[in-house]
């Protein structure tokens, strides 16, 4: 009689640990299930200070920034992440930067810039910012509106080139943003007739250039338009080792496929942690049983 209890306990004990197993494989199935169809994650939300989030700026944003600063990491829709904020004269903008890699020196003066092609032409540029110090031309004319980028003449004349509030931006090659990015402000000051300036600032990928390397030339297309062709390897889009493996979005959150193998670790170890349970469980009855 007491073998068959026994062995009766036992076969109760399989049985239950087969449909607790059964119950784990039902469950994996669901949350799986569950995790695919939440989808992708949503693009990220735009950040004009970048101090309270890491967060890009996504590629195809349409909010205007505030004055002074803006977003200065931006996700391209085919991979990376662009990170000019070590090109920026804006402490706070280059603190953020740093804050992870130790003491730095940093560097508030603003980017200026001798036209090689027009005598006595001067630019004076900052990256994601208003310049920090207005130039002494700009002064003399009375202008005092804020802006990233100045033209100086020989003659004394001083061209707003663009306003913050007008940033865009876009990799150089949407398919291929190895190639770099590029900065667009617009409605700067009036030129031919009723046209106003604009100003691209071109970020191509060079690994060879570093933060203490300027814009290498500055290009006027014609009356209104500038470019400003700046080699960096700022220009060079990064991804982690989490993306690489796919566990992370071209952003740097967990991607889809990241809940999923998530999930699926929790799930196995709830298993094995309810498996355990019951083997010692049963094995604890079945000492009970021989006494």
């Amino acid at each position: 009689m007491c073998i068959r209890d026994r062995y009766q306990r036992r076969v109760r004990g399989l049985f239950r640990r087969r449909m607790a197993g059964a119950r784990c494989l039902l469950l994996l199935a669901a949350t799986a299930l569950a995790v695919r169809a939440d989808g992708d994650d949503k693009d990220y939300e735009y950040d004009p200070f970048d101090d309270q989030s890491d967060d890009p700026d996504m590629e195809g944003s349409i909010e205007p920034p505030k004055n002074i600063w803006h977003a200065c990491r931006f996700g391209a829709k085919k991979g990376g992440i662009f990170d000019l904020r070590a090109l920026s004269r804006n402490e706070q903008l280059l603190r953020a930067h740093y804050r992870w890699g130790g003491d730095h020196d940093i560097e508030t003066e603003d980017w200026v810039h001798q036209d090689v092609t027009q005598y006595n032409v001067t630019y004076y540029l900052n990256v994601c910012a208003d310049v920090i110090e207005l130039p002494e031309a700009c002064k003399k004319l009375k202008k005092v509106d804020p802006a990233p980028a100045y033209q100086v003449t020989n003659t004394g004349q001083c061209k707003t080139l663009g306003f913050l509030k007008t940033f865009k931006w876009k990799p150089i090659d949407t398919h291929d943003p190895e190639k770099g990015m590029i900065l667009v402000y617009k409605n700067g000051d009036k030129c031919d007739g009723n046209r106003r300036s604009s100003l691209r600032m071109i970020f191509t990928c060079s690994r060879g250039f570093d933060s203490e390397a300027g814009p290498m030339v500055v290009y006027q297309r014609d009356s209104c338009n500038y470019d400003v062709v700046w080699p960096s390897q700022y220009g060079c889009p990064s991804s982690s080792a989490l993306q690489q493996l796919g566990l992370q979005n071209d952003v740097g959150k967990t991607s889809s496929t990241g809940k999923w193998v998530f999930g699926v670790v929790v799930l196995l170890a709830i298993c094995a942690c309810a498996g355990y349970f019951w083997q010692k469980r049963d094995a604890t009855v079945g000492a009970y049983s021989s006494l």
